[in-house]
């Protein structure tokens, strides 16, 4: 948890999960078509009309979950670690990093994409009528999570891991990241009890239903279903 304090991790100790985050923004969005507020199979074009218009009349909000919708992920460029440090509104992140021309024809390949679980939140944010972080804070609650969560850079988030790599053979601090940039992509904390207990609720129907659990835990063509890497082993 800190090496400078020699602190040891326990059950409760809160860590940034990255891309464990897009398991949280899929039930969201999966939230949402349940209560008939969207349909997984309408166009991107359909609830964020301000958005590149050829791509978003091309790309489903399921192909945006699976993800096979073609567009380009921001990750991969050359500035990307500048990119980071810097803080964001999701707006801000889709607008100028996440609104590229498509790679491919949506549906026809499988390509994992930060940018479209970015633009499921500004998706999330746009039908809720609300902010992601609050959005969060009501759905975990029903799944009865007490440390899972996501704040802003400069917040005081209790026992929450600092993150360490290993450089020229030692260890040091990890690069400063501004979590908002990677928001419903990856900017959400837990804790490993937390997790646990989220699995569980996912896989018994508790928390989406069972008809949720099986579109989210589905063997797709591209093993990847809706957050989760899912397949025969």
């Amino acid at each position: 948890m800190a090496v400078a304090w020699k602190i040891a991790n326990t059950p409760t100790t809160r860590f940034q999960i990255g891309s464990l985050t897009k398991q949280f923004t899929a039930g969201m969005i999966l939230k949402l078509a349940q209560d008939g507020r969207i349909n997984l199979d309408s166009t991107l074009s359909s609830y964020l009309p301000n958005y590149r218009r050829a791509v978003g009349e091309a790309v489903t909000i399921r192909q945006l979950l699976g993800p096979s919708a073609g567009i380009p992920d921001f990750v991969h460029r050359p500035d990307i670690i500048q990119i980071v440090k810097e803080p964001l509104t999701p707006k801000e992140v889709v607008s100028k990093y996440c609104s590229n021309a498509l790679a491919f024809r949506p549906g026809t390949q499988f390509e994992y994409s930060n940018c479209g679980y970015l633009i499921l939140g500004a998706l999330y944010e746009q039908i809720a009528g609300e902010s992601y972080a609050e959005g969060l804070r009501r759905f975990t609650a029903r799944a009865g999570l007490t440390d899972t969560g996501i704040s802003g850079p400069r917040a005081v988030v209790p026992r929450l891991a600092m993150a360490y790599v290993i450089e020229n053979g030692r260890e040091t601090k990890a690069p400063y990241i501004d979590w908002s940039v990677a928001f419903s992509s990856g900017g959400i904390y837990s804790t490993v009890r937390d997790l646990w207990r989220w699995r569980g609720e996912l896989v018994s129907g508790r928390l989406l239903g069972a008809g949720a659990s099986k579109e989210i835990f589905a063997i797709r063509p591209f093993g990847y279903s809706f957050g989760w890497h899912v397949g025969p082993n």
